[in-house]
């Protein structure tokens, strides 16, 4: 075959392909058209049940959990700047300051940031704990590739 003759086969290929994608994509609208005249004449009462508690449920568990954890969240964030009131949630919960993806654009950033909260961990285990030798140095990930600090 030649390399014309290739490129016309492809070419019929991805027209059969974009009339395809388009046979499917009416007969779909057309599926789901005909699935909603056919339950808004004759609604089932199990079946408009069963929609209204999974149209409660994805409301719940999308936008009602999350806003509820979010504001309480934010409310000790804020009360732990304020004062020491919410130390001993923060304590049992470190979770909730965990703030290591915010502001991270490329892994190589992410990479730095992990390798320098290993350095202060292990800077801060040699200023606790001065009487225990210290072993070999942790590091965050494998060997780099380049410096990163």
């Amino acid at each position: 075959r030649t390399a014309t003759a290739r490129r016309e086969q492809m070419r019929y290929w991805h027209e059969l392909a974009e009339m395809g994608k388009w046979v499917c994509v009416v007969g779909m609208t057309l599926c789901i058209a005909g699935t909603v005249a056919l339950c808004s004449l004759m609604p089932q009462p199990r079946a408009a049940s069963v929609a209204r508690a999974f149209a409660v449920a994805m409301w719940i568990s999308h936008l009602l959990y999350p806003l509820i954890e979010a504001s309480i969240v934010t409310g000790i964030l804020r009360a732990a700047c304020r004062n020491g009131s919410v130390d001993g949630i923060l304590t049992v919960f470190p979770g909730l300051m965990d703030f290591l993806s915010v502001g991270v654009k490329t892994p190589e950033f992410l990479a730095w940031r992990v390798q320098r909260i290993v350095n202060e961990e292990e800077m801060l285990g040699q200023v606790f704990n001065a009487n225990i030798p210290t072993m070999a140095t942790k590091v965050a990930q494998g060997p780099p590739t380049s410096k990163l600090i």
